[in-house]
Order: C-alpha cells, then sequence, then structure tokens
C-alpha cells in the first residue's frame, strides 16, 4: 500500500516529513522525502519502508492522524497539497535501473557556403526505463510480472515510482512496453528474473 498526494515544490532541498499515528497516538512511523523538485509533483509514501520507526508498532489499519510537515519553513511560508489518496501497487526488486532520453527531431539537409549540412531540430524527448528485476517464492499467479503482463495487454497507464531518496526519485506515467521473464535458473531454486521495459506518457 502507498500513500500518494501532490505537492507544489520549490526546490527547496527541505524535508518534507509524513507522520502516521495510530491508536491513542503513541504508536506511529515517519516518512521523509526532499523536496528536490519545481512545481507539481507527485509524492509516492510506501508504507511497508518508513524512513524511520519512531516509536510503538503502528496498526495501518486503525489511524488516527496523519502529519504531513515540511522542516525550517519559514515563517508565512505557504505550501501547496492536492490530490491525497491510498493507493495499491506493486514493489519490485530491481538489479538494475536504465534511463534512457531519446530526443524527438526532424533533419533538414541543407548546402552552406559550398558544404552539404544536416540541420537537427529537437521539439521534445521521450523517456524510456529499462528495470531488471528478482522475485523469490512467489508463485506465477501472484507474480508481479505476470501481474504486469495484464496492464500491459489492457494497455493500462502506471505511475512508476522510484524512491531512492537524494539518489535518484521519479514517479511518471508509463506504459509498458515489453516484460521479458528468464528461466535461467529453472528447476534450481525459486527464484524468477524478469526485465520490464517503461515509456513515459
Amino acid at each position: 500500500m502507498f500513500l500518494c498526494f501532490y505537492w507544489y515544490g520549490s526546490n527547496s532541498g527541505k524535508a518534507i516529513h509524513l507522520e502516521l499515528f495510530s491508536g491513542a497516538g503513541s504508536d506511529y512511523e515517519c516518512w521523509e522525502v526532499i523536496e528536490n523538485w519545481y512545481q507539481w509533483g507527485r509524492v509516492v509514501i510506501a508504507f511497508e519502508d518508513p524512513t524511520w520507526n519512531a516509536t510503538g508498532s503502528l496498526d495501518l489499519s486503525q489511524i488516527t492522524r496523519i502529519t504531513i510537515s515540511i522542516t525550517d519553513a519559514s515563517l508565512g511560508q505557504t505550501a501547496y497539497l492536492d490530490r491525497t489518496i491510498t493507493d495499491r501497487g506493486y514493489k519490485l526488486t530491481a538489479l538494475s535501473l536504465e534511463e534512457n532520453s531519446d530526443a524527438v527531431a526532424f533533419f533538414t539537409d541543407k548546402w552552406v557556403s559550398g558544404a552539404y549540412k544536416q540541420a537537427v531540430s529537437t521539439i521534445g524527448l521521450v523517456r524510456r526505463w529499462a528495470v531488471d528485476c528478482v522475485e523469490k517464492d512467489q508463485i506465477w499467479v501472484n507474480s508481479a510480472a505476470n501481474l504486469l503482463k495484464a496492464h500491459q495487454k489492457d494497455g493500462t497507464t502506471l505511475v512508476f515510482t522510484v524512491l531512492e531518496k537524494n539518489l535518484y526519485a521519479i514517479a511518471v506515467d508509463v506504459k509498458i512496453l515489453r516484460i521479458s521473464v528468464h528461466y535461467a535458473d529453472i528447476g534450481v531454486a525459486n527464484v524468477r528474473h524478469f526485465s520490464v521495459e517503461l515509456q513515459e506518457v
């Protein structure tokens, strides 16, 4: 399960803290996200991966209070928050992640000062990701690869989120272009390797 919300960022480098409380308020956990973007950005919090376990034992079925704050906020500073929802998703154990950006361009042949030239004009870019994943002790019907295949067939738009603190953090809408399941270890161990290719939409 995830908690998702949109936050209007100013690339302040400050920490956004999300705290969930259950019971009488003595049980809570905290998640931290660094505000390193401009304008609206989607923040996705994985319930099972708190930044730190503050105290007690949080019961997600008995949430009594949610607090969202920003550290070292200036007096009179305004923060904008929108579309706060809980969502379900697939958590992938990634062995590697590759991002590619391809320019969308058109070319014009020219003859300049007695020499052939090819002018290039770019009108945007397309981002794609290749994610190599592994899962263990998971029957095929519950496999993330199998579930993602269903979304691929339906053409579902998914939100692809990477939460690697300050190293790499994104949340973008994508379509699934390709899913490859590798059976190199078949019969050796209950481990499944698969790769997913995604494109931003």
